[in-house]
């Protein structure tokens, strides 16, 4: 299992304490006006704008409450709007309402640069406990937010709806402009990764998302060239999407071509990175679940003729590492020596190291 650093950690442990229902929060009783709507089958107009005004009541509580609040506080309403969906009086019509109209106020809210970072988290984390594909607005205006858990529970929503994204052209268009444009700035690993999972449409949408996969390949390699850093789990995510034969074969040979060549450089800033003696034991799992994928795609692309990354790591894990390095080179070139590699022929042309 791959294992994360601190503050990876500390924002899971953090997302986690909203996943868990709080068990002794105040219970805020529903309006009779909405309590005459809820068993209704056909929720027409004017019941809609009762619906909306009790929401649009109850978000701008929250987006008031005074920031020395407790975390308790601001979870209560995750609690309320809990408690309305599991009425037990509630029809269908009034549940698909509910959840519809939420979204919409909750969209305006993540749009407002005033949000409190609290009650985006909450906005968000509500957003999750309703799903559907009327959230889709809102989990992709929320990943905008400022907030990291915020923006990761709205990278979740959209991750969980892929399967109706798909089906629609112009909905899938949207999707990956919005992710393309979030994981250029993406700041956290943890969020990254939901993009890059959110992006992992099934087929035959792979020639749709390619680019932004490019995209922010690009970016993160501009990042990891710039110095030594610890390396981030993100990207094993996307290189399990690209290993599976069917997405591969899925690109055309341009698309293939600049797909090789990013992974082939992240394998070889990944080995670097592993020679190093004093690796943490979480970082040393990810640098290895990272190789494994990497390699995948890698194998997909050219069959014969490249290295053995992880039959070295199988061997004998991080003290083989120098046999990794050397296996590495077998796939990008050695730069020391200029000798070639698999890749380095058409029709991939990794240049010599994969620089």
């Amino acid at each position: 299992m791959v294992r994360i650093n601190l503050a990876q950690t500390t924002l899971i442990a953090c997302c986690a304490a909203l996943l868990a229902s709080p068990s002794h929060a105040q219970q805020i009783p529903s309006d009779a006006a909405i309590d005459t709507i809820r068993g209704l089958g056909n929720i027409g107009a004017s019941d809609q704008r009762q619906i909306r005004a009790w929401v649009s009541g109850q978000v701008g509580r929250l987006a008031r409450e005074p920031d020395e609040n407790t975390w308790e506080a601001f979870r209560t309403y995750r609690t309320l709007f809990q408690s309305q969906r599991s009425n037990a009086s509630n029809s269908d019509a009034f549940n698909a309402q509910l959840a519809a109209q939420f979204a919409d106020v909750a969209k305006d809210e993540f749009a407002k640069p005033a949000l409190k970072p609290e009650a985006a988290r909450v906005l968000a984390r509500i957003l999750v406990d309703f799903g559907g594909i009327d959230s889709l607005p809102a989990a992709l205006a929320g990943l905008k937010t400022k907030d990291e858990s915020a923006r990761f529970y709205c990278a979740k929503v959209i991750v969980s709806l892929k399967s109706a994204i798909a089906v629609d052209k112009d909905t899938v268009t949207l999707v990956v402009a919005s992710l393309n444009e979030a994981g250029l700035i993406e700041s956290s690993s943890v969020v990254l990764r939901q993009i890059y999972l959110g992006l992992a449409l099934p087929s035959p949408q792979t020639g749709s998302v390619i680019d932004a996969y490019l995209a922010i390949f690009d970016r993160q390699l501009e990042m990891r060239r710039g110095s030594v850093i610890v390396v981030e789990p993100a990207e094993i995510d996307a290189f399990e999407y690209f290993r599976v034969a069917a997405v591969f074969g899925a690109l055309n040979a341009s698309q293939k071509a600049k797909l090789v060549h990013a992974v082939a450089t992240f394998l070889r800033l990944d080995a670097e990175r592993y020679q190093s003696a004093d690796l943490s034991p979480e970082e040393i799992a990810i640098i290895e679940h990272r190789l494994d994928g990497a390699e995948g795609v890698l194998v997909l692309a050219q069959s014969t003729g490249g290295g053995y990354v992880r039959r070295e790591m199988s061997s004998g894990g991080h003290a083989t590492r120098a046999s990794v390095l050397q296996q590495t080179f077998l796939w990008v070139g050695d730069p020391n020596s200029k000798t070639p590699g698999a890749l380095s022929k058409a029709p991939w042309n990794v240049p010599v190291g994969a620089p």
